[in-house]
C-alpha cells in the first residue's frame, strides 16, 4: 500500500512542477510569482537582503517570427531561457513573463552587481554561436524596493528605455 501512496506523492510532485513551469522554456512561469511574493515581500528575504530584478526582451522577436518561422522563434526562447537558468543558478528565479519576455529575480545580488551580470549575459548572448539564430535582447534592471508591483513597474520603465534608446542595452532604474 505504500508504494501506492510515494506514486500518489510523486505524481502530485509532477503536477505541482508543472503548474508553475513554462512548458516551452521550461523555466518558471508567471503563476510561481504568486508563491515567490507573499504580501507584497519576496518569500524568506531578510530586510538586509539585497535583491535585484530584471527584465529581459528579445529584440524584434517579431521579425524573428516574420523571417524565420516559430519554430526559430520557439527555439529562441528555449536557448534564453536555459542559458539564464545557466547564468542565475540556484541563487535566483527565472521566470518567463510573456511572449519574449523574462524576469529575472536575483537574491544577495546588488543593483552594479545585477547591472554588471546582465550587461555580460548581453554581451554574451550577442556574440554566441550555438544560438538557432542570431539575436539580441534588451534587459532593465532595478533594486527591489520592498513592494513587488512598484518594482516591476521600475524594470519596466528601464526596459522600455533600452528598447526605445537603440536596443541591445542594459538600462538601469
Amino acid at each position: 500500500m505504500s508504494a501506492f501512496y510515494f506514486d500518489h506523492y510523486l505524481v502530485n510532485c509532477k503536477l505541482e512542477e508543472a503548474i508553475v513551469t513554462d512548458p516551452l522554456t521550461q523555466v518558471y512561469n508567471r503563476h510561481l510569482l504568486d508563491q515567490i511574493i507573499s504580501n507584497n515581500m519576496i518569500k524568506n528575504s531578510s530586510p538586509d537582503e539585497h535583491i535585484s530584478v530584471a527584465m529581459l526582451d528579445v529584440d524584434d522577436f517579431k521579425k524573428i517570427n516574420d523571417v524565420n518561422g516559430h519554430f526559430t522563434g520557439d527555439m529562441v526562447l528555449v536557448y534564453l531561457g536555459q542559458k539564464l537558468v545557466k547564468e542565475i543558478g540556484e541563487n535566483g528565479y527565472v521566470i518567463r513573463y510573456g511572449g519574449e519576455e523574462f524576469v529575472i529575480i536575483l537574491r544577495n545580488c546588488e543593483i552594479n552587481d545585477a547591472s554588471t551580470r546582465m550587461e555580460q549575459f548581453r554581451k554574451d548572448i550577442e556574440s554566441a554561436k550555438e544560438t538557432p539564430i542570431a539575436f539580441t535582447v534588451s534587459i532593465g534592471v532595478s533594486s527591489y524596493t520592498g513592494e513587488y508591483s512598484q518594482t516591476i513597474i521600475n524594470v519596466d520603465k528601464a526596459l522600455y528605455e533600452a528598447k526605445n534608446t537603440g536596443k541591445n542595452k542594459v538600462v538601469t532604474a
